[in-house]
């Protein structure tokens, strides 16, 4: 095909795309129950977010170190999405937006203490309406069952995040959670199923277990007592090159705990047709910052290390594994796995099918609501103040409006991927295109919030207020 290599590769894309549907038909008509009276059986579906994995931080993503042995070896037979973003930079609204298929502000939940009304759809109630058990695994607290992202479930269970009080960022919950999800698949699990599994242990603090701790060490690295990353006074911009390098050897060292753990569960499947009849999605919730714009941790900004997440896609019989350079976003796993499962939604969505022929232009939006709280949710008092930030991109251009900053940022995406050179200064007329896309693109998320009502909060008990303040998702004041 002649043409810019732009065009060649968005043909590529399109049809690699069509070669993937197909596939995922044959799989299917493949996939019959043998004494069913050839009654066709839907796919299980696997999903599994992993708190906080940056996608330049796993090995099929480039990332030189061996830090996920065992998602690379899922990448062989998957779909892999190289361009794939969530919709913001923290926990709760990244999979509010997952299960709704609506960005934060269309779904209403954009703080810690929001809570997911009733009256929108979930990707679990379509599936059970669909005949699929749904099922739910997860730790960390803001999947709790308080803030209703458990909508549609047969069971739910959120135990795992409550290992103890108000020590999140402590808590190891990775063998709890190991342990519950192999209990399921290996207790013959009703079928069609939908499992969902949430693995909070990559969060901050990074003390991964041994040998975890210093697999990814060496002897240049300054050791030094990394926890409560938050306000750890030695975890700051002008740290020395060899702290950081230990502090991220850490986080390595928890993404690699996590995948080992993923390996057994992966090999329960293996050991059973449940690989062949199951379809396994694998994503992060968002990405984490090392100071590459002067900020740790998330829930900071819209940069592209907050943002960029891993997605593989294994779907269910022996599919080719291939690389898929879309622009792709957490929105679209609604539509992906509906059509997956035959599931029906008369709801709009955000999103597009990752099973279609992919556009051959689009906008992605990211937004991030900063919340300051004063003086102490624990004690009851919700004075707020509140900031938005907003971005977005076609894939050539990065439009963002900071929060508390009047000035507005513009990278070049295409060839200045870590967005370190600001190019707004004598680009209006882009930057104007971008404000009315924005603008555009918020008043049809208020749109779709106005047809559910007002939003409501979530009834928290003083443990679970006091596990908002101790895990720094909320702060006292101003920074």
């Amino acid at each position: 095909m002649s043409g810019r290599p732009e065009e060649r590769r968005a043909y590529a894309d399109r049809r690699a795309a069509g070669l993937l549907r197909l596939a995922l038909l044959l799989a299917g008509m493949l996939a019959f129950v043998g004494c069913g009276g050839g009654k066709e059986r839907k796919p299980n579906i696997f999903l599994i977010s992993i708190e906080s994995l940056r996608a330049d931080h796993v090995g099929c993503y480039g990332y030189p170190l061996p830090t996920t042995p065992n998602l690379d070896r899922l990448a062989e037979e998957s779909v892999r999405f190289d361009r794939a973003y969530s919709v913001t930079s923290w926990t709760l609204p990244s999979h509010a937006s997952l299960f709704t298929g609506l960005p934060p502000t269309a779904a209403q939940v954009l703080e810690p203490h929001h809570r997911l009304g009733d009256s929108y759809e979930t990707l679990a109630e379509a599936l059970s309406a669909e005949g699929y058990y749904c099922i739910g695994f997860v730790s960390g607290p803001f999947l709790r069952t308080p803030h209703n992202l458990h909508q549609g479930f047969s069971r739910y269970d959120d135990s795992p995040s409550s290992v103890s009080t108000g020590n999140a960022h402590g808590d190891l919950t990775n063998p709890e959670m190991e342990e519950k999800v192999s209990a399921f698949l290996r207790s013959l699990p009703p079928r069609p199923f939908f499992l969902f599994a949430y693995f909070w242990d990559v969060h901050y603090d990074f003390i991964p277990p041994v040998p975890f701790d210093t697999l990814f060490t060496d002897r240049r690295m300054e050791r030094f007592d990394c926890r409560g990353f938050e306000r750890n006074p030695e975890i700051r911009p002008d740290m020395s090159v060899e702290k950081l390098r230990y502090v991220v050897s850490q986080y390595d060292g928890e993404i690699r705990c996590t995948d080992e753990m993923l390996g057994r569960i992966f090999g329960i499947l293996r050991e059973t047709t449940l690989w062949e009849e199951t379809a396994v999605i694998v994503t992060g919730d968002h990405g984490e910052e090392f100071f590459e714009h002067g900020e740790k941790g998330h829930k900071n900004n819209l940069h592209r290390e907050s943002l960029h997440v891993p997605l593989l896609v294994k779907l269910p019989g022996r599919v080719p594994s291939r690389t898929d350079n879309r622009l792709a976003t957490l929105l679209d796993l609604f539509p992906t796995i509906l059509e997956m499962s035959g599931a029906n939604s008369r709801v709009p969505r955000e999103g597009l099918s990752l099973l279609a022929d992919p556009p051959r232009s689009r906008d992605l939006f990211f937004e991030l609501r900063h919340t300051y709280y004063g003086p102490s949710i624990a004690a009851g008092s919700l004075g707020t103040r509140t900031f938005d930030s907003h971005a977005g991109t076609d894939g050539t251009f990065k439009y963002m409006k900071p929060v508390r900053e009047a000035r507005e940022r513009l990278y070049r995406v295409d060839n200045d991927p870590g967005e370190t050179s600001d190019v707004a200064e004598g680009r209006e007329a882009d930057r104007a295109v971008w404000r009315e896309k924005l603008a555009n693109w918020r008043l049809r998320a208020e749109r779709i919030a106005s047809e559910h009502g007002a939003g409501r909060d979530a009834v928290l008990s003083a443990d679970e207020k006091q596990r908002l303040e101790a895990l720094g998702y909320i702060e006292i004041g101003p920074r």
